[in-house]
């Protein structure tokens, strides 16, 4: 009787967990799965159509009504966000997983939303940490950016 209960808490916690995730190719649009070959190809942080509608699907559950379009976005991955990476790093990696069956997720993805004040101060409207072991604040982004710019 323990072991029925144990497997079906068991499921259930991890269907929960994989609830809303995507879990195969064919849960992704295919106008995004076309468009990832226009993603890039820069290291601008200017974000064209291709990419903000990719990043759009992909932070659905985190942006709430922020959208990428025509926004400028900060990449930094490593331990604690604290190296900068480009656009063209990011989606090279989301596109090498593609090609393996390794379907995207937010596991190890960190999406920031900055404010008016932090948009004007940094010049991005939003940050993306890969990598990162330790859950970032705007304020640890910030510092990034910072640290940054005195190296340069």
């Amino acid at each position: 009787m323990k072991t029925i209960i144990l497997v079906l808490i068991g499921s259930f916690f991890f269907t929960s967990i994989l609830h809303g995730q995507v879990k195969s190719m064919e849960d992704i649009p295919k106008n995004i799965i076309q468009c990832l070959d226009k993603t890039g190809d820069d290291s601008s942080a200017v974000l064209n159509i291709c990419e903000s509608t990719f990043l759009n699907y992909f932070f659905e559950k985190q942006r709430g009504s922020f959208s990428f379009e025509d926004k400028n976005v900060l990449f930094l991955t490593g331990n604690y966000g604290a190296i900068k990476s480009t656009k063209n790093t990011f989606f090279s990696d989301i596109k090498k997983g593609l090609k393996i069956g390794s379907i995207p997720n937010n596991s190890m993805r960190q999406l920031l939303i900055f404010n008016d004040s932090e948009r004007k101060s940094t010049g991005y409207d939003v940050a993306i940490i890969t990598g990162s072991k330790k859950f970032l604040t705007n304020k640890d982004a910030i510092k990034s950016i910072e640290k940054s710019r005195k190296r340069s």
